[in-house]
């Protein structure tokens, strides 16, 4: 996304950040978060999140067969495509949204987004959604 501006939310302010796509590594959002705060973040649009031939939700999904790979997943506490938030793009700061939660934030920094996958299997995936974020305090 070239010349995306970041930006902070005020107390009680929302933001929706469209194309958050399936099949990138990385999802620039343009939001900065800050250290301590609390914020709600909900998917409100969903078109075809899909791993392959598998589709599901941003809360992703699991299969018996792919348990040996699950160490190879970005963030492994995650299922297969759930939707993960990233403080900056360091893996200390990964937490799970899935179609949605509320959580402080452990750091500040610009919020990413990605499906849970392993690093080499991004080829595979399609779909993209948006995401609502509202700061709550």
């Amino acid at each position: 996304m070239a010349g995306l501006i970041t930006m902070g939310l005020l107390p009680g302010q929302s933001i929706e950040v469209a194309g958050i796509d399936a099949s990138k590594p990385w999802n620039r959002t343009g939001l900065v978060l800050e250290c301590g705060v609390t914020y709600r973040y909900e998917v409100i649009d969903l078109a075809g999140w899909r791993d392959g031939r598998i589709e599901t939700d941003p809360n992703g999904y699991e299969r018996l067969h792919l348990l040996p790979l699950v160490p190879a997943r970005r963030y492994p506490l995650g299922h297969w495509l759930k939707l993960i938030g990233a403080i900056g793009t360091s893996a200390w700061n990964y937490f799970p949204i899935g179609q949605g939660c509320t959580r402080k934030a452990a750091a500040a920094g610009e919020l990413y987004c990605f499906a849970n996958d392993a690093s080499f299997r991004y080829r595979d995936n399609d779909g993209h959604l948006t995401l609502r974020i509202t700061r709550e305090d």
